[in-house]
C-alpha cells in the first residue's frame, strides 16, 4: 500500500520574495485602513433612524432603527442612544 504524497510546497526565493512580501503588506495595510476608516460611519448608521417607509427601511437600511423600533424601545424605557452606545 502506498501512502498519498502531498504536492511540493511552493517557496519563493530570490527576486520574487521581496515583491511578494511588499504586496502582501500593502494589501494588509489597505484592508486595515478600510476597516478602521469605516468604523465612524458604521456607528453613525446605527445611531440614526431610517425615515423612509418601513418596507424601504427593511430592504435598504439593514439593521438601521425604524421609527416603530424606536417607539418600542421607548415603551420599555430605553433610548436609541443607550442601545447603540459603544
Amino acid at each position: 500500500m502506498s501512502t498519498p504524497t502531498s504536492p511540493p510546497a511552493i517557496t519563493l526565493r530570490g527576486r520574487w520574495l521581496l515583491p511578494a512580501r511588499v504586496g502582501w503588506v500593502a494589501v494588509a495595510i489597505t484592508v486595515l485602513a478600510i476597516v478602521l476608516f469605516s468604523i465612524p460611519s458604521s456607528f453613525e448608521h446605527y445611531r440614526t433612524v431610517c425615515t423612509a417607509a418601513s418596507e424601504v427601511c427593511a430592504e435598504r437600511a439593514v439593521d438601521q432603527a425604524t421609527p416603530e423600533g424606536v417607539r418600542a424601545l421607548g415603551g420599555i424605557g430605553l433610548s436609541l442612544a443607550f442601545v447603540c452606545a459603544p
